[in-house]
């Protein structure tokens, strides 16, 4: 007498293996979140050193670092001119800052030296 196997799945085992598929895509989309927005912080980090590098520049070379666009930027910024210790030179504190998606804000501050050249700054 021949005995029938029985290879087919039960109702139980399919529902488990769904659910497990299930967890798993989501979890692996949760990943693919959290990169790309790690990718837009660290790209908005990029900017925000083009934009200060922009500004340093400009303050180096005896332009107003008042913005003359009409257009919104991105980037807020505030600099502070003061005297520094040694005669002939200033000290110039520039912070950029910006919000996220989340409105949660993040800002930079960079400090370097300015030669007066002539008396004005």
């Amino acid at each position: 007498m021949q005995l029938k196997s029985n290879k087919s799945f039960s109702l139980l085992e399919v529902v488990i293996t769904v659910g497990i598929m299930a967890t798993a895509i989501v979890v692996v989309l949760r990943a693919f979140t959290t990169i790309i927005s790690g990718v837009n912080l660290s790209q908005d980090i990029t900017l925000a050193c083009f934009f200060t590098e922009d500004k340093l520049w400009k303050s180096e070379n005896g332009f107003s670092l008042e913005e003359t666009t009409t257009e919104k930027p991105k980037f807020d910024y505030t600099y502070e001119l003061t005297d520094a210790d040694t005669p002939g030179l200033k000290t110039l504190k520039l912070i950029t800052s910006w919000k996220e998606n989340r409105n949660s804000p993040y800002s930079l501050e960079f400090y370097t030296y300015n030669l007066i050249k002539g008396g004005t700054t």
